[in-house]
């Protein structure tokens, strides 16, 4: 399988630390037996972001045009994919399916292309980080990568902090990233989903504020679930106080009637990072955890 690697966000490089460990992921992912097309500016910086919106629009229409590319992975992740939803040719992604493979901030333009193509893409690691994941996380991408089913007992997936069954196809990822997409013709029909959601480096009153966007916009009362993965670095204090963050999350989806599913699988900075599709079927009850 021939993978197009791009940096549709933050710059993959910039400093010695970023172009080693760039260069140890690519090199885990030839030693799965995988071929790479790096896009022309996948190793550019400006600032914050990797190249012009222009020349980072360029480099997926690129990767998706190119019929000997099966599959686009993101460098790294970012804040800034945002600026490409207005720009990119759906159509063209429509015309020409593969999944995008990465979290964090592409975790928006995934749903974003599931939303307007009906296209998966697969929640899973970043090429930058690769080599910081453990075999797990390889395994895992390759099996979905290959379209097969995934199962593991619920007791190594995690555990339920609310109900003990759900079923429903998986959308979301990044809370932040995602809850940008509110309110735009970008969002995903969350009908009967399964809402994935992992976070980093955010304070505890902004996680509980981006939460209740989502229960005022209504994607509470449509979803069958919602699947919590690492949450890293969360900030809890506040004046002297704290508040501990899966407290705060057990209160807020309290009176909600769909099961929570607590896992540390994947997110920020954890060896495994499990790989999910987009727009793909999750099921998980006492007993096991399946998706495809």
């Amino acid at each position: 399988m021939n993978i197009g690697i791009c940096a549709p966000s933050a710059p993959a490089v910039g400093t010695p630390e970023d172009t080693a460990k760039l260069e140890s992921g690519l090199a885990v992912l030839r030693s799965l037996g995988f071929k790479l097309t790096l896009a022309p500016h996948c190793e550019q910086i400006i600032d914050y972001r990797s190249a012009t919106i222009a020349d980072r629009v360029a480099d997926l229409h690129r990767l998706y045009s190119d019929r000997n590319i099966e599959a686009i992975m993101a460098a790294g992740g970012g804040r800034v994919v945002s600026q490409l939803l207005s720009t990119l040719d759906f159509d063209l992604i429509k015309n020409n399916p593969k999944p995008l493979v990465g979290f964090s901030d592409i975790s928006l333009l995934q749903n974003a292309i599931w939303a307007l193509t009906g296209i998966a893409s697969i929640h899973g690691p970043l090429a930058k980080h690769l080599s910081d994941n453990n075999e797990q996380t390889k395994i895992s991408l390759q099996t979905v990568l290959a379209r097969q089913q995934q199962t593991m007992p619920t007791e190594q997936f995690g555990q339920f902090l609310k109900g003990d069954c759900m079923t429903g196809r998986l959308l979301g990822g990044n809370l932040q990233s995602i809850s940008t997409l509110l309110g735009t013709s970008y969002l995903p029909d969350f009908s009967d989903a399964i809402f994935l959601l992992e976070e980093v480096g955010e304070h505890i009153s902004s996680i509980d504020r981006m939460l209740t966007q989502f229960k005022n916009a209504g994607v509470w009362n449509r979803i069958n679930g919602v699947v919590i993965g690492h949450l890293e670095k969360i900030k809890t204090d506040y004046r002297g106080t704290n508040r501990d963050v899966w407290e705060m999350i057990a209160d807020h989806f309290a009176g909600c009637n769909f099961p929570l599913l607590r896992t540390e699988l994947f997110g920020h900075d954890t060896p495994t990072q499990l790989s999910f599709t987009i727009g793909g079927n999750f099921t998980a009850d006492k007993s096991a955890v399946t998706w495809q």
